[in-house]
């Protein structure tokens, strides 16, 4: 006779207490990875609006790479652009960009003025500094929220070409006050001429006054 086989599940054991507060933990208390994605949620709620949110990995164009577009870009104007570098015994200075040899430093002469492109601070157009290791400015690519190099450089001629304007109105602000101080030192001549005339005319009359005590006398 064949005996039957029982068919319900094996129960599995129950989990121990120490098991069971661990769990329920973990399911109140929030991991760290959590904790910081739900507080950088709520911060973003937060940020003004004109504050550009830097991009995940997003890093500063290097110098090398600025160097790169000016010698390959030729709607920069190369010859107004100046570098900044740091030297180590003068600190930074600043030399025109044609003024350097930028080739590879293995093809250099002894006579060739190079500097390393990890020392340059700076790039600047004319007097704007479009580019700023220091302060992480990147208005050459636009790097990091910053401007494009075209922009920029358009902006600044703008601002070159209004200032004749603003010369030529204080010149002729200056011209104003100029005739105004003419005309008081004229004003003033004329006032003193009189004074002159009645200082005299009191004279003539003191003398006739003189001259009549005198008769009498």
């Amino acid at each position: 006779m064949a005996t039957e086989m029982s068919s319900s599940p094996v129960a599995s054991p129950a989990p121990s207490p120490r098991s069971q507060r661990r769990a329920a933990a973990e399911v109140r208390k929030p991991s760290k990875k959590q904790a910081a994605k739900a507080a950088a949620l709520a911060a973003s709620h937060l940020r003004p609006v004109d504050v550009p949110i830097k991009a995940k990995g997003a890093a500063m164009r290097p110098a090398d790479d600025v160097v790169k577009r000016l010698r390959s870009d030729p709607s920069v104007p190369v010859a107004d652009m100046i570098v900044g570098y740091e030297d180590r015994f003068l600190g930074i200075i600043e030399k025109a960009f044609l003024d350097l040899n930028w080739a590879e430093f293995s093809s250099l002469s002894h006579v060739s003025v190079a500097i390393p492109k990890h020392r340059i601070v700076y790039f600047k157009y004319r007097t704007l500094i479009v580019w700023d290791r220091r302060t992480k400015l990147d208005n050459v690519f636009g790097s990091l929220g910053g401007s494009r190099l075209p922009d920029v450089i358009a902006a600044h001629q703008a601002a070159i070409a209004a200032a004749p304007d603003a010369n030529a109105d204080e010149e002729h602000d200056n011209a104003d006050e100029t005739q105004d101080v003419a005309a008081a030192a004229v004003a003033a001549h004329d006032d003193g001429e009189e004074v002159e005339e009645e200082e005299d005319e009191w004279e003539d009359d003191n003398d006739d006054v003189d001259d009549g005590f005198a008769g009498e006398l």
